[in-house]
């Protein structure tokens, strides 16, 4: 049989395809998910006659098969549907076909005669909420716009595989990528970099220029960017414009800590969700493109006021006043500060970002829903034959970060599970099995199994001997068998080599440790020691239950019932399970 009869439909899809650009991405993964759906005749028609056709991605081997410039795809006798996703949009309507137009939009409203080309199409797609509604106000038929969201490929934009050595000494890496213009924000991300750090701190800022010699020619800040290295005393840039394969882009990604994009103005910012897909935190501007998909648990929100540009800009008339974001550089400040300080924090927000863009924000949900948009209008079924092609399997990281999301939301059975399957695959990272382990023995703990307990720690130092969370998880069963002594030198020895802590641990920080060594002090009959060290603890962290606990504790074995209480109502205001534990009498 001419496996040409199985085509629904015929999708002719025209935009940039062999570039290094959010675009050409896009229609690359499009057009590879609809390639090997087998329910659609594809033709691509890349928008450029001067594509090199460079192999930034593998899956271009495959889609020659659908350039009309590399092979000869013939249509189906079947409906033809003409994507047209380019910049600048173009108004000449396909001969014969239902005219579709994806674009995103940065700004608050668009150019009127961007507002008269869309209206002529048949149907409008965006990537984001955020330019849904910019369409509709600027006066875009709402009935014609529809979200498509972007996503990302989980087999490539992972936190498991190669990290490349970046030239730098510095631990802590900060990451941008995109073009380093006005709109991405880039100036303020400089402007905050150089105010939070100097060169004597333990940071980097690595900057993945874009489109210096094609899109964004004579908008980027690569002078910018070399006035503020040759200044005395600032911090270190890395500076890069080469282009990378999506690989490359992983290790990168991967190689650094948090990803910063204090943007101005953005529809959906791809880098964004691929540095989530690689496990980084993300500091993003808020009420923009990525609000569909960044909230505070994946990152950190920078709150941004309205700026007008008028209503002509670069010599296109809009249809009202325009608007960008202008986020809170001094926010942005106390932000990039507190991420070098809290690197254990940045470490948990990753696994929960990994998580999101792995499996809620894929390019095979993405497809999907072109499919199921497509068929809403045709009245075909692609989507739903499609569905075990396109569908995502959970590999080993997907497991491990749904464990540690079990974990912290108490779904302990949900978490046992989810980390023994990771135990079975045997592919785990070191870094990431030997935080499971260290759950694990935390669990038995709690069942107060200690011989197990021991053997998952064992099992852990196996694979990163010495490691501050082992350590920990070891002071802890120390501590639950009253062994003081012992829980105390391991608590030592982790302050002893706190940079490596810094540097490795998912769960240790410095008040907790300073809290774990007053209880063993405690215990150990010196309660002035150890109500020095709760109070160090609060200096650290004042939001500190434990600590204001403990403190309590101490303040009533010296005989101060007034401070014992003060400290008692602290506590259990931040932590209410607190109430009720400690008896304080007035006598005493």
């Amino acid at each position: 049989m001419d496996d040409r009869t199985m085509h629904q439909l015929n999708v002719v899809w025209e935009g940039p395809l062999y570039h290094a650009s959010s675009l050409a991405t896009i229609n690359r993964e499009h057009g590879w998910n609809l390639l090997r759906s087998g329910v659609i005749r594809l033709v691509m028609i890349p928008s450029s006659a001067s594509e090199a056709g460079q192999m930034l991605s593998p899956k271009l081997e495959l889609l020659r098969q659908a350039d009309v410039r590399t092979a000869e795809p013939e249509l189906v006798p079947a409906p033809v549907v003409w994507v047209r996703h380019q910049w600048p949009p173009a108004g000449e309507r396909p001969r014969g076909a239902t005219w579709i137009i994806m674009q995103p939009w940065e700004m608050s409203l668009l150019p009127q005669e961007f507002v008269d080309i869309f209206n002529s199409a048949d149907e409008v797609w965006t990537p984001s909420t955020f330019c849904r509604r910019v369409f509709i106000d600027s006066g875009v038929h709402a009935e014609k716009v529809q979200v498509i969201p972007n996503g990302v490929d989980p087999s490539v934009f992972t936190p498991a595989g190669e990290i490349p050595d970046l030239p730098t000494t510095k631990q802590f890496k900060f990451l941008y990528v995109g073009g380093t213009t006005y709109r991405k924000g880039f100036d303020l991300l400089l402007e905050a970099y150089v105010r939070a750090f100097t060169a004597a701190d333990d940071v980097c800022l690595v900057v993945k220029d874009c489109g210096t010699r094609t899109y964004y020619r004579g908008q980027t800040a690569e002078e910018l960017i070399a006035k503020v290295r040759a200044t005395p005393n600032a911090p270190e840039i890395l500076y890069t414009d080469a282009d990378l394969s999506d690989e490359q882009m992983a290790q990168l990604y991967r190689a650094c800590d948090v990803f910063v994009a204090p943007y101005r103005g953005e529809g959906f910012c791809m880098p964004a969700l691929e540095a989530m897909a690689c496990g980084l935190p993300v500091v993003l501007t808020e009420g923009g493109g990525t609000d569909d998909f960044a909230d505070e648990t994946v990152g950190w929100l920078l709150p941004a006021e309205r700026r007008s540009l008028g209503s002509v800009v670069d010599g296109r008339q809009f249809p009202g006043e325009v608007f960008l974001l202008e986020p809170d550089v001094g926010v942005l400040v106390e932000t990039l500060q507190y991420c070098v300080a809290q690197p254990q924090e940045c470490r948990q927000k990753g696994i929960a970002a990994s998580l999101r863009a792995r499996t809620e924000w894929t390019w095979n949900r993405s497809t999907l829903k072109v499919l199921e948009r497509l068929d809403q209008r045709f009245g075909t079924t692609t989507a739903e034959q499609v569905q075990h092609v396109l569908s995502d399997q959970d590999d080993t990281m997907v497991l491990f970060a749904r464990a540690e999301h079990a974990h912290a939301h108490g779904a302990i059975d949900d978490a046992i599970e989810y980390y023994h399957r990771c135990f079975e695959r045997k592919d785990l990272p070191a870094r990431f099995m030997v935080l499971a382990l260290g759950r694990m023995a935390a669990f038995c703990l709690l069942e107060e199994e200690y011989d197990l307990c021991r053997r998952y720690i064992d099992k852990a130092e196996e694979f990163s001997p010495g490691h501050p969370d082992i350590r920990y998880i070891r002071s802890v069963y120390f501590a639950a068998r009253e062994q003081w002594h012992e829980s105390l030198n391991e608590l030592t020895a982790i302050m002893n080599d706190w940079h490596r802590a810094t540097l490795e641990s998912f769960t240790v920080t410095l008040d907790r440790l300073l809290c774990d060594s007053a209880r063993a002090l405690f215990n150990l009959g010196f309660p002035d020691d150890a109500r020095q060290l709760y109070e160090k603890a609060l200096e650290l962290n004042p939001n500190n239950p434990d600590a204001c606990y403990g403190a309590a504790l101490c303040f009533k074995g010296i005989g101060n019932v007034v401070k014992a209480k003060t400290m008692l109502e602290w506590a259990i205001r931040l932590r209410p399970e607190y109430a009720g534990t400690l008896q304080l009498d007035s006598s005493v």
